[in-house]
Formats: structure tokens, sequence, C-alpha cells
């Protein structure tokens, strides 16, 4: 074979390999499995979810209940679920008291407040242990992770926004006893909300987790939507957008205390949205042998991914 020849074969190997990589990049995200393709944009965030991708840390979470393990175990370093707890530094207030829940799923809810003003900021999502260090990113509703230095099974510290160590003697250090205890929410949620049976139920996008609905505050505006709203059998699940609380409430069944939803103010339904679409880091990306298509391509390396069946 002459060297033209043979250079041009081994061209299109080099491009039939790479062609297969994409095809084999993994469409399934630490708790959640798509439902169908999304076709328009809700306001809001609606359209995007930051989660990490399979691979990360603890096992996939299941979007069927949001129990949390009764016993501890060893993730990332961390002995899991468990609370951590501290007051960190602030530029404009007497401090920031965080508390911060982690499950072994890969959820994290946290709760900020800047002491001596009135402001409580709250987040959840979804957190990954870094590869290469002894780090957990947290991904939630903002636009970038928040980053924590793992220092022991019970001690994590805070990172400043590039992901290195803040050189202060100050306090930046999150403390657990070895104990979860959740805090509440209130914040915007997003997600699919069903009604069926007298029970209603909403899956929140961001954490795949699955809450029942308290019928109090603003609850019955959603039910009405939902009602009114075209769908493809009774009972279907509808993406709705609310601001509410993530709180405990006693559950049907017993005495005991189980995380419930609970609708503050009502935003919309959006009748061809689903929670399929996610952002996924590039680093993140593993080999399932399951299809994805690449949409289009986001700041800081990361990439929007459409989620499909193989």
């Amino acid at each position: 074979m002459n060297p033209t020849r043979q250079q041009g074969v081994v061209v299109k190997l080099m491009m039939l390999c790479v062609g297969a990589a994409f095809l084999l990049l993994a469409c399934q995200v630490v708790g959640y499995r798509p439902e169908s393709s999304a076709k328009e944009t809700a306001p809001g965030k609606v359209d995007t979810v930051k989660v990490a991708a399979s691979g990360g840390a603890g096992p996939p979470s299941s979007s069927k209940g949001s129990s949390a393990p009764t016993t501890t175990a060893d993730y990332a370093g961390l002995k899991l679920p468990a609370t951590f707890k501290g007051t960190l530094p602030c530029a404009d207030c007497e401090g920031i008291r965080y508390h911060l829940d982690l499950w072994p799923d890969g959820v994290f809810h946290l709760r900020q407040t800047y002491l001596g003003t009135p402001v409580i900021a709250d987040d959840r999502g979804r957190w990954r242990k870094d590869s290469n260090r002894a780090v957990i990113s947290l991904y939630g509703g903002g636009e970038t992770p928040r980053q924590f230095e793992v220092k022991g099974p019970h001690t994590i510290r805070l990172l400043d926004q590039q992901g290195r160590p803040i050189q202060s003697s100050l306090p930046y250090e999150l403390i657990s006893d070895g104990t979860l205890t959740p805090t509440d929410l209130s914040l915007e949620l997003h997600g699919m909300f069903r009604y069926m049976a007298d029970a209603a139920r909403f899956e929140d996008c961001l954490t795949g987790r699955s809450y029942p609905v308290a019928m109090e505050g603003d609850y019955i505006q959603l039910e009405r939507a939902y009602q009114e709203a075209a769908k493809p059998e009774p009972g279907a699940p509808l993406m709705a957008s609310f601001e509410g609380d993530i709180t405990r409430r006693p559950g049907m069944e017993g005495d005991a205390l189980i995380p419930t939803v609970v609708v503050r103010r009502f935003i919309g339904v959006w009748p061809s949205q689903r929670c399929e679409r996610a952002l996924i880091k590039s680093e993140d990306i593993v080999l399932t042998g399951a299809v994805v298509t690449v949409n289009e391509l986001q700041p800081q390396a990361e990439a929007v991914f459409y989620l499909c069946d193989a």
C-alpha cells in the first residue's frame, strides 16, 4: 500500500473512533432519569439543572423517596449522612452561620443565616468528590459550585471561588458531631408535580428527590393549574414552579416526620417541559454505552446534553 493511501486509511479510522466515542457518552445523571425531550424554555432556571454525573460521590439517589439512611458510612472521607455547622467570616455582617446537610446519595441542603441581618439564604442540589483532591463541590442553584476541603471524617473547610485554600487565621471550618439534623429550606422550586387519588407529589428537578405536597398555603392554585393544563393522561407529571418550603411534617402513616413540600406562592406550570436537561462538567462524563446528543457548549467547559434512552 502506498504511503498516501495508508495515511488516508489511518485518518478515516481515527475519525470513526472519535465518532464512536461521542455516541457512547453517558446520559445517566445521579438521581434522575429523563422522560421526554423538551422543546421550549420556561421562565427562570427551569431549563437547566446543575448536578453531578454518574461516578460522583455516593450511590445514585432514588427519585421515588427522600428518606435518609439511618446509619453513617464513609463517603468521600466523610461519615454520612451528617450535618455540618459553623459560623464563618462575613464582610458586612457579624458572621454567616452555616447549616449543611450531606447525604450519601449525593444530595445536600444548605441554610446560610447572616447574623445581625434578616437575610437567610437557602440552597439545595447535588455534591460530588473531586477525583484528584480531598475536595467536595456543591452544585446548587448558584452560578458556581461551593467547594470544601475534606479535613477529616467530621470536618470540612471552605475554599475560595477558584477552589484554593483561604489563607487566613479566621475560622472557615464546618464541624459535624456525626448526626443528621435536617434544616428546613425556603426557596424557589422547579420540578414535576402530579396529583392523583387525592394525593399530590412533587419531584425536584435539581436533586431528583420526590416529596408529598401539603394541601395548604397556595397549593390550591397549583392544583387548579394542574387540572386545567393539557396532559397525556390523568395523573401525568407536569412541570411546575413555585416559592415554597421543604420541611418535615407528620406522615400519613404514623407520627414519624417526613420531608414535605409546602407551596407558599404559586408561579406557573409548563406543560411541554421536563427535568431531562442537565449541565454536566466535562470531566464528569462517563462511558456507559448510552447515546447522548450534544446540544451546545456553555462557559467554563460545561456541556449541555439532551438526555435520551439508548
